[in-house]
């Protein structure tokens, strides 16, 4: 039987008067506004914990409808209005992503609001993984697939706000992809003057980077925009434990550079999708033009992707030691493509030590 939900809810979604599913067995917290969305009188069986994540508490929902056998759902509830944003751009980024390719994402069903007070849900197609990383050729050819779906405008950017853990991104449609990473780099760097105590000569590597390296590597790219997952580590992939397939899922989805998305490949803080994960990729997708600048090109992309990372963790410790990456690779691209001048090396000569807009 194929399970058919109720479409998912435009927010906000209106507290419901009526159960359509079945009561629930007092010993399963299942928040009552869930209940409509599963198709009616549905028999609650079982909710329980099931993954990790750091911002949202995910459960393994089995419920059966009339007339059906038992049906499994992957469920995230998160507080707060980033909750909101995150769990929304999620269900969308996930159905963009199914629908670019059904076998490598699982289909999103719902979000909504739930019954308690600023808390929300997403109700996910559940997948029985394996554990280890997936299978080179399995995970490469798919993301190729996926890596080959134009931008519906023609632009960079997506429909929606999505979301880097609890981190709204910035994806406004721009035809420019210098000009879109520019946006979105620069986004990031205010919020991390504002939260988090960076060394003085943190914005000036940083303003030079948007200054000269962004323009310098990307001004003269000739890519078209395509659907990316948007935070490719390998914490957000496995094996269909039903297939042996390669699945993926947690995405932030934009429309974006191909090469965007292997950023995180490269970071040392995410070991394990490497040089094996690199070459079997490019037997499906080329590197863009000019090749030799892949590298860099690369290095400037994890410095982008890593910055998020410094703002959005909770921990003070790991956001220093990401904080450092940051910067060595920033130092790095300056050095090759704007070296300072002895006076602004020691931030004289009337270097703006800000981050300009």
């Amino acid at each position: 039987m194929a399970l058919v939900l109720h479409p998912s809810p435009v927010h906000p979604y209106p507290p419901p008067t009526t159960l359509t599913a079945s009561p629930l067995d007092p010993e399963i917290h299942l928040d009552e506004a869930i209940l409509p969305v599963l198709p009616p009188n549905s028999r609650i069986i079982s909710l329980t914990p099931h993954g990790t994540s750091t911002w949202t508490l995910t459960q393994k929902l089995v419920f059966q409808p009339p007339s059906s056998s038992p049906l499994t759902l992957f469920l995230k509830t998160a507080t707060g209005d980033d909750a909101r944003l995150g769990l929304k751009g999620e269900y969308h980024a996930m159905l963009t992503l199914h629908t670019a390719c059904p076998s490598f994402a699982p289909k999103p069903y719902a979000w909504g609001v739930c019954k308690a007070p600023d808390t929300y849900f997403l109700l996910i197609s559940f997948v029985e993984l394996t554990g280890g990383l997936p299978d080179a050729k399995s995970f490469c050819s798919q993301l190729a697939k996926v890596h080959k779906t134009p931008s519906p405008t023609g632009k960079f950017g997506f429909h929606i706000p999505t979301s880097l853990g609890r981190l709204s991104q910035c994806v406004n449609w721009d035809p420019n992809w210098c000009s879109y990473l520019t946006q979105h780099f620069r986004s990031n760097l205010l919020l991390a003057e504002k939260t988090q105590r960076l060394p003085p000569h943190f914005p000036r590597l940083a303003h030079r980077v948007i200054e000269f390296v962004i323009p310098r590597l990307l001004s003269s790219l000739a890519i078209t925009p395509v659907l990316i997952h948007g935070d490719l580590w390998y914490g957000n992939t496995g094996v269909n434990a039903a297939t042996g397939e390669a699945v993926m899922f947690d995405a932030a989805c934009s429309y974006a550079h191909h090469e965007f998305d292997l950023a995180m490949w490269g970071c040392e803080r995410h070991e394990g999708m490497e040089e094996m994960y690199l070459e079997e990729y490019f037997k499906y997708m080329e590197k863009s033009e000019p090749k030799e600048e892949f590298e860099d090109r690369n290095r400037l992309y994890r410095v982008v992707v890593d910055l998020v990372c410094v703002v959005g963790t909770r921990n003070e410790g790991y956001a220093e030691e990401v904080r450092r990456l940051v910067e060595s690779d920033m130092e790095v691209l300056v050095e090759k493509y704007a070296p300072f001048e002895d006076a602004e090396v020691r931030g004289e000569g009337g270097v703006d030590s800000g981050i300009v807009l």
